[in-house]
Parts: C-alpha cells; structure tokens; sequence
C-alpha cells in the first residue's frame, strides 16, 4: 500500500510541472511540496513535510526531512538536510550536512563535506569545506 501511495505522490508532482528522473528511485512522503520547474534526481528522498520552491535541483541521493528550500535552491549530490531553511538561491554540496536549526539567507553557499547545527549564514556568505 506504501508504494501505491508513493507512486500517486510522485504522479500529482509530476502532474504539477515537477522533473523526477527515474521517479521508481525516489521516496516522498505524503506532506511534501514542491514548486513548478524542480528537478529531482534520482535516488532522493523527501521525507516529512519538506517544502520544495520553484525552479530548485535536488541532485542523486540527496536526503531532505522537514527542510524548507526557498526558490532555485541547488543541492548538490549526497547532501543530508534536516529540519533547516534555505532561502532563495541558497547551493548546499556535495556532501553537506546541515543538521537541525539551520538557516542559510539568500545567496549563501556550502561546500564539500561541511556540517552545521543550529547556525545562521548571512547573506551571501560561503562556507566552502
């Protein structure tokens, strides 16, 4: 019964102008959105009740519970997001943890391998690695 669920989850998505490539390969629970012209890749997966703008990429194997992603949001390859907000135009990756709390304003960047726990970037700023 999951999986009927998911495949009708993905489907209304895709209905409403999402990208999912090879969708068999995502998991998205029933509470997540995601804005016109988002390109998921595959192997990611939204969980909880993650809220996806417009025009963001979610690249292979990204893992997002309970994030709020603002519009053309980039998270690069393998990145792990929990419980944070990323403001428009915010790039997270490869390999990004941002643990609970986060919030990067608008423009911010991080890089490779870069962890974070109840922190604010401020605008514009990069973490990088």
């Amino acid at each position: 019964m999951d999986r009927i669920f998911r495949e009708w989850k993905r489907a209304a998505l895709m209905d409403a102008g999402v990208t999912i490539q090879l969708p068999e390969t995502v998991l998205i629970d029933p509470d997540v959105t995601a804005g016109e012209d988002t390109v998921i890749e595959p192997g990611v997966q939204l969980l909880g009740k993650t809220k996806i703008g417009m025009r963001c990429t979610i690249r292979t194997g990204s893992v997002l519970n309970d994030a709020v992603l603002g519009n053309d949001v980039t998270i690069e390859p393998h990145c792990v997001i929990a419980r944070s907000r990323l403001d428009d135009r915010v790039i997270a990756g490869p390999f990004a943890r941002l643990r609970p709390d986060n919030h990067l304003k608008a423009d911010s960047r991080v890089g490779n391998f870069v962890e974070l726990k109840r922190s604010t970037l401020g605008e514009g700023t990069k973490a990088m690695h």
